[in-house]
């Protein structure tokens, strides 16, 4: 509603990708004219069509470390404490102590790469949400969505069962979390985790709240 398709039809790329952040974005617009997480996911890709991975990798890059005038830098928006804990912490911590760690997401594989990069993770050890590409270029299309998978995605990926699995997705990191061998951690959960938790797990994830994100701390 409210969007004329004749002109979304005429925009350029970046036109309509301004478009796709307000409408997914803006709490301000009623829901009839909100685009789902999901819609907009798939919507992001098709906007990708035709774009070289390599100039993909570079604007990624940039989304995770400077950002855009609409939207603070990606690498803000890992959980924080003010007293000084973050996800960002815990990685670093489990790492020094020997422990492989790995980055799933249901977003797109070559934003994962870039967090991968940014946090001393190999990107061999990060995935997400592969898209499909040609010659180079990607098509617009998702080759293999791991927003439903990363369940069978963990079974598949790892030699052996995660020790430690931490998600904030009821949706998307339930069954990921299942698969953890000593520990599930729900960050931050909303109320649909914690009763699909008591449900489905019997209550044996470990709720961990965070202040809220770096750039949340960070504010006076």
């Amino acid at each position: 509603p409210g969007i004329d398709a004749a002109q979304v039809e005429g925009n350029d790329v970046v036109a309509n990708a301004r478009l796709l952040l307000e409408r997914s974005t803006d709490a301000k617009l009623p829901a009839e004219h909100k685009i789902s997480t999901k819609d907009a996911f798939y919507n992001i890709v098709s906007l990708l069509a035709g774009m070289r991975v390599e100039d993909a990798e570079v604007a990624a890059r940039r989304v995770y470390e400077q950002g855009s005038a609409l939207y603070p830098p990606w690498r803000t928006h890992l959980f924080a404490d003010r007293d000084g804990c973050s996800m960002r912490r815990i990685i670093e911590t489990l790492k020094r102590r020997g422990m492989r760690v790995y980055l799933l997401s249901a977003g797109l594989d070559v934003l994962s790469w870039a967090a991968a990069d940014a946090l001393d993770v190999p990107r061999a050890q990060a995935l997400g949400s592969l898209l499909a590409v040609k010659d180079g270029v990607y098509t617009g299309e998702v080759r293999d969505s791991t927003y439903t998978s990363k369940g069978p995605v963990i079974r598949q990926w790892l030699a052996a069962p995660p020790i430690l699995v931490f998600g904030d997705s009821p949706q998307s990191d339930f069954d990921m979390m299942l698969e953890a061998a000593a520990a599930a951690f729900m960050v931050n959960p909303r109320p649909a985790f914690q009763e699909r938790d008591d449900q489905e797990a019997g209550g044996r994830f470990v709720a961990v709240t965070f202040d809220g994100t770096e750039r949340d701390v960070a504010s006076p």
